[in-house]
């Protein structure tokens, strides 16, 4: 009830309140928090039903906190990792943008006048310029659409496992997003074991938290009976 009270989000609010009735009608607290799927996942139900049943629930929620915090962190971490490239990626893109529309319509002027046969490369970069110069509003249209449509593509099932797994064998990038799949399932299952969950329960709600469809599809191939 106090936390509740506390609480400043009207949704937040109510959505405790509705838990709290639950348990003052007499069920668990895990059944409380099982009608709100989308915010307590299997997780989380897992753990406090354990708690409930071994009677060592403060520990279990004390544990459910730290693993919060830090996996808001790490989500943290991620984002701060991913923004230094994409930052890169807009500037070289402005630069070369500005050189297309300003700086290199005044080089092609000097090669005009001579007349020469140009190759076929500065024929692409005068190709370039000019669309710039004179569409340079469809293009940022463009861009923008293209981000958007590959935002809502990556959403369909098909096509994110298609890119998952394309992830796992970049160089560089498929050892990282292998870690990082790995230590959620190690601390996820650590977590669940430390809460009395049963093991191959257990198993199953830690290959849920993999955030790599191919990894999650391969281990949901492969069930431990």
């Amino acid at each position: 009830m106090a936390v509740a009270e506390q609480c400043e989000k009207p949704r937040l609010k109510r959505m405790l309140m509705s838990v709290r009735s639950k348990v003052v009608e007499g069920y668990t607290l895990a059944d409380g928090l099982s009608e709100f799927p989308h915010v307590f996942d299997d997780l989380y139900r897992a753990m406090v039903a354990a708690g409930e049943k071994s009677g060592h629930l403060d520990q279990v929620l004390n544990r459910l906190a730290d693993y919060t915090e830090q996996r808001q962190h790490m989500r943290s971490q991620i984002t701060q990792a991913m923004v230094y490239p994409i930052i890169l990626v807009v500037f070289a893109i402005g630069i070369v943008s500005v050189l297309l529309g300003t700086v290199v319509p005044k080089i092609l002027k000097t090669f005009e006048k001579t007349k020469q046969v140009l190759p076929w490369t500065t024929e692409w970069v005068m190709a370039g310029s000019h669309f710039v110069q004179n569409y340079w509003f469809i293009s940022l249209i463009a861009i923008t659409a293209i981000a958007i449509g590959i935002k809502h593509a990556l959403k369909q099932p098909k096509i994110r496992f298609w890119w998952d797994e394309r992830v796992l064998h970049m160089p560089g990038i498929g050892k990282v997003a292998r870690g990082i799949n790995t230590a959620r399932f190690a601390r996820t299952l650590s977590i669940l074991s430390s809460s009395s969950v049963p093991l191959l329960e257990g198993m199953r709600i830690s290959g849920d938290v993999l955030i790599n469809e191919k990894l999650k599809r391969r281990l949901q191939m492969h069930p431990i009976e």
